[in-house]
Formats: structure tokens, sequence, C-alpha cells
């Protein structure tokens, strides 16, 4: 089974009895993405078929979470449902799903079309997703322009979403 860890930093400080140029940093903590608990779960299902795109999303995630082939197809179903309905991360959860070949063949420039729809609906990572796709080559023909411009939007967008005025975001490549 993979897992992707995700690392939090609790606290971080210097303190007078740490040697001059070191850092003391106190407890991380380790989350391992999971599904959510069954009640969660039922819930998401439950606003999914009540045509609710965050429903879906969040329904997605659980199933990918399961990492078995049957929940894989029921996320990239549910993936493609919030997207459908404009849900930007959900497009991107497509794109991913065909660059790791869950659920179906792995198939790069198909995650790029994902990614590109995810970047042009407002979604921050699919554009660091397709930046990634221009920087490497993968999916697509190498552009360095099109990832720096890519990056750009997503950083946009990413401090849109945390409350900054950055003023309008250019346009997806």
């Amino acid at each position: 089974m993979r897992a992707l860890v995700v690392l939090t930093l609790v606290a971080g400080c210097a303190t007078t009895e740490e040697p001059p140029g070191t850092i003391a940093i106190h407890p991380i903590t380790v989350r391992l993405h999971q599904p959510s608990e069954p009640a969660d779960a039922a819930q998401h299902e439950a606003d999914c078929a009540a045509g609710k795109p965050v429903g879906c999303h969040a329904a997605a995630l659980d199933h990918y979470y399961a990492h078995t082939a049957a929940d894989d197809v029921a996320a990239l179903e549910r993936f493609r449902i919030a997207c459908t309905a404009g849900y930007a991360p959900s497009c991107n959860g497509v794109g991913t799903m065909y660059a790791e070949g869950r659920a179906v063949p792995r198939d790069e420039v198909e995650a790029v079309r994902w990614f590109r729809a995810a970047c042009a609906s407002d979604g921050s990572t699919g554009c660091e997703h397709l930046a990634q796709a221009y920087e490497t080559g993968r999916g697509v023909a190498k552009d360095p322009e099109a990832a720096r411009a890519a990056h750009a939007r997503g950083t946009c967008l990413f401090e849109h979403s945390v409350g900054h005025d950055v003023g309008p975001c250019a346009a997806a490549p």
C-alpha cells in the first residue's frame, strides 16, 4: 500500500540553551492520508448523490486513499462527476489518476488534458501539475515559457485562495 506522508512542523524555536547556529525543533506530526470515518464517508456519498460537487470530491478522496482497484474506479467516477460540474480540484484528481495509471491505463497526454482543465477552472494545483508537465515534457512538448506561465497562474490562484489581493491572474497556457 502506498501512502502520501505529510509532515507538519508544529513548532520551532531557537533557545538560549542551544549552541549558537542551531535551532531546537519541537514535535513534528506525521499525518498519513486515509479514507474518512465511515459516517463521514457515507455523508460524502449522500452529498455526491444529491449533486453536490464538493461531496463528490470528498467521496472521491475517500476512495482514492483506500488504495484498492475497486476504490480507484469509484474515485475516478466521482472525480469526473465533480469536474464536469466545474469543481477544479476534481479535474486535477482525474489528471492524477491518469498520470498514476489508477483505474485507467497510464496516459500522460490525457493527464495533461485534465490538468489544463483544472488550471483553466482556477485550480492552483492543476496549474502546478501543468507546469511540471511543460517543464519535463511528460504528456506535452517541453515548453519553459508555458511552464512559467502555468506556475505563475497557479501561484496567483493560490495567493487569492488565502486572501491576498495580487490582482488578476493570467490565463492558463
